[in-house]
């Protein structure tokens, strides 16, 4: 069963630059909320944050009820277990192959002995669709090859809320289609809640049950896919439609 998760008020920083200013955001359990906006926008740091990878200035980071930003370091170890994340690049351990890189969590907080990590492992690159990979290096694998086996590491854990960082980033348009089959699938199987953060409208509007616009620091809309479409916000409008031309202004 999945988690609740939400922000309030969060607010972090890059480089002196204000990049959260006073997020609020909800996700229930077993829900996938999308979060769009544009590049540097903050999104992957809202998604950090959330996941306990990244401490807010301020603000709360709430995983059913628990403040993940009030946290010793030890205790928030023991909350990140229960949570799952998908980076953008599966941030793979280029010198440990298939097997290693999925069972790296599970040997590292030692949860089962090397027979039970073996199926686990077994288990998850087939429900991924990677069974049989695991002697291979990850230079050996394309890169939606790649994500699948960063979604399966991510699995292996038992999590009850998945964080995915640009998950079809950089895939042609039928293996964008068979990464989002993959999100959906572990949502209905699982039960998971999930944030999956992009900039790829398509996939965003065929995958969540909400979505949500981070515009300067702040979330300017949320809603379903439906509502989004129908929606008179400007940045979301702007987003959406890919027009130059709004509140959404790009260096040239």
């Amino acid at each position: 069963m999945g988690a609740t998760v939400a922000a309030r008020g969060l607010v972090y920083s890059v480089g002196g630059r204000q990049v959260l200013q006073g997020v609020d955001l909800t996700v229930g359990p077993g829900e996938l909320v999308s979060v769009i906006g544009i590049s540097g926008g903050g999104k992957t740091s809202l998604l950090k944050c959330l996941a306990g990878l990244l401490r807010p200035m301020s603000g709360q980071v709430l995983l059913d009820g628990v403040n993940l930003a009030a946290l010793s370091e030890s205790a928030l170890n023991e909350q990140r277990r229960r949570i799952g994340m998908v980076f953008q690049y599966a941030a793979l351990f280029d010198s440990l192959t298939v097997f290693d890189n999925v069972a790296f969590g599970l040997r590292y907080h030692r949860m089962g002995t090397p027979a039970e990590i073996r199926r686990v492992v077994a288990e998850q690159l087939a429900a991924v669709g990677m069974a049989g990979t695991e002697d291979l290096f990850p230079e050996q694998l394309s890169g939606g090859m790649r994500k699948r086996v960063g979604l399966a590491r991510a699995l292996a854990m038992g999590p009850q809320v998945l964080f995915y960082d640009e998950p079809t980033s950089g895939l042609d348009p039928v293996l964008a289609g068979v990464i989002d089959d993959l999100i959906t699938d572990v949502r209905r199987r699982l039960g998971v809640s999930s944030v999956v953060v992009s900039h790829d409208v398509e996939s965003v509007l065929r995958i969540s049950d909400r979505v949500a616009m981070l515009h300067e620091g702040r979330i300017v809309f949320q809603g379903t896919p439906e509502e989004a479409r129908r929606s008179e916000e400007p940045a979301v409008r702007q987003f959406l439609t890919g027009s130059p031309e709004g509140p959404i202004q790009v260096l040239r």
